[in-house]
């Protein structure tokens, strides 16, 4: 396969993961009644993350991220768009509350300390 191949394969995937974010961006922002600028800074940490993805790229990393921030904050009611894969929770994420359950049987003085109560 050539270089002018190789590049033509590259943009249809980009294509259509570009295509997938922009798409989970307009039905969630409908949904939930945001701007795509706030949006940005929800999903990417960047309010100007979805404004950009026609001038920029983006890593598969940053791909997994917001569709995975996505599916776990997805509204109620509203249907997951057709033809875009759904990710399943993360193993990671099961693992932090496994570590966080752990830690919170851990002695007083190696658990962070809630704050003190209000004072009037």
């Amino acid at each position: 396969m050539g270089p002018s191949e190789e590049k033509t394969e590259s943009d249809g995937m980009e294509h259509e993961l570009r295509h997938n974010l922009r798409r989970c961006a307009e039905l969630y922002a409908a949904a939930a009644g945001l701007s795509v600028a706030t949006l940005g800074r929800l999903a990417a940490g960047d309010w100007r993350f979805f404004g950009r993805l026609g001038r920029s790229t983006f890593t598969a990393r940053k791909y997994d991220e917001v569709i995975g921030w996505f599916s776990q904050h997805w509204p109620g009611g509203a249907p997951w768009p057709d033809g875009i894969a759904r990710p399943q929770a993360s193993s990671s994420s099961q693992t932090s509350s496994s570590v966080t359950q752990e830690s919170s049987s851990a002695s007083p003085s190696s658990r962070s300390r809630a704050p003190p109560p209000a004072r009037d």
